[in-house]
């Protein structure tokens, strides 16, 4: 019986962990002991969602683990445009008056590095990376790096 329910469970799941046997609280412990800081939850998130390889485990946490983070925002040959924070990946969500789709998300813009770059997703007064900061706008998920610099030294 309880077998029978933990397997329907199972395939409900979306979002797997590969720490293996390892406890959440063994993986902390180890972190305290290496670098002399105590993992928080995000930063524990990412360990045990991501292989050995930097790799998140599935597209859901990778979604997850970009959420709420600070971000590279790169143009389609892969250099840095702009630094801003995803904020939503709901296919629902209407950002710039169409909805964010599968291949999108929205991220607000921090801080320009090449200001006259394009956006991919234009309006009608916003055409350039100058006019964006500090807007939400729509990006291609494709074209958004994890800023894993910024990440260390931020207290989410």
């Amino acid at each position: 019986r309880r077998s029978e329910v933990n397997r329907k469970n199972k395939g409900v799941q979306k979002i797997f962990h590969c720490a293996g046997t390892q406890t959440f609280a063994d993986i902390r412990k180890a972190e305290l002991q290496k670098s002399g800081q105590d993992m928080d939850r995000s930063k524990l998130f990412i360990v045990t969602h991501t292989r050995k390889d930097g790799i998140p485990v599935n597209s859901e946490c990778a979604v997850a683990i970009l959420t709420s983070k600070r971000v590279k925002m790169l143009d389609m040959y892969g250099s840095q445009l702009a630094i801003g924070i995803v904020m939503s990946t709901d296919p629902t969500k209407i950002v710039m008056g169409r909805p964010i789709g599968q291949d999108f998300c929205e991220v607000v813009v921090l801080l320009a590095n090449k200001s006259d770059s394009p956006i991919f997703i234009k309006d009608h007064n916003r055409k350039a990376m100058k006019d964006v900061i500090g807007s939400h706008i729509l990006w291609f998920l494709e074209y958004v790096q994890l800023d894993f610099k910024s990440q260390v030294s931020d207290h989410d």
